[in-house]
């Protein structure tokens, strides 16, 4: 999996069943769009390869879920996708579009590159489902492009390590550190159910109309700005509390 991902079994079956309930188009909700503004004309052909480097070198980009007898597997494919170049007359509008993509995780690995051209711009979008990625993998991600593309203009290979420990490692790991039988499934039930004790089901802000039976994945959005000495000040507790930054501010907006 893509470094500092750590997205558990558990989260992950939950994202396939919400798929399998709602279909391809609910799973734009939880895309992860990465977008790479590139000045001049890139080398195409290199940044192809590059793709390919990257998506060889870690298997959750490559990695579809088909059903087994009513349950989902990890089948990592061979080959995973290509870089895919479009010509385009407005490219922040098909930028826009392209990030709203359903995955149909069963048979589609959860990555898209595409490059998109037009009006003398040229902007790489990579496109993840956080079925093998979250926030903390962008950066590694793009990191590992960069090292990947830099070489192929070169005319070289790359020089990136391969990996230790790839998602399938981590999920059968985590299987059975949680079997019912041996597994530390009883402890952290204990643990968790004496520290969350009292807590509501659910932790949402204060909505202005009740929420649909079956999410549709619609919605508005509010802007709100943190300038930098606060983002730092938030990076601190969120680093003392053992807290990622997401939920200190998950915590703040349900205060």
């Amino acid at each position: 999996v893509m470094t500092g991902h750590s997205l558990g079994r558990n989260k992950l079956e939950q994202l396939l069943k919400l798929g399998r309930m709602h279909g391809p188009e609910i799973q734009g909700t939880y895309n992860l769009p990465l977008v790479l503004r590139m000045s001049g004309s890139p080398d195409v052909p290199a940044l192809r390869a590059a793709v390919a480097d990257v998506v060889g070198r870690h298997e959750a980009l490559r990695t579809v879920f088909p059903d087994s007898l009513g349950e989902p597997r990890q089948e990592v494919l061979d080959a995973g996708p290509e870089l895919v170049v479009r010509q385009v007359s407005d490219v922040d509008s098909e930028l826009a579009a392209a990030a709203r993509h359903g995955f149909d995780l069963a048979h589609e690995p959860p990555l898209r590159a595409v490059l998109f051209e037009g009006g003398g711009e040229h902007a790489l979008l990579l496109l993840l489902h956080h079925s093998a990625a979250d926030g903390w993998s962008l950066r590694p991600l793009a990191d590992d492009l960069s090292a990947a593309y830099r070489a192929r203009v070169a005319g070289e290979s790359p020089e990136l390590p391969a990996l230790e420990v790839q998602y399938a490692d981590y999920a059968l790991w985590q299987r059975d550190l949680l079997a019912p039988d041996g597994g530390r499934i009883g402890e952290l039930t204990e643990f968790w159910g004496t520290a969350l004790a009292g807590l509501p089901a659910q932790s949402y802000p204060a909505t202005d109309r009740p929420r649909p039976d079956t999410s549709a994945g619609d919605g508005a959005s509010t802007t709100s700005t943190v300038d930098a000495a606060l983002h730092r000040r938030l990076l601190e507790l969120a680093e003392a509390s053992d807290a990622s930054l997401f939920m200190v501010l998950h915590a703040a907006v349900n205060d």
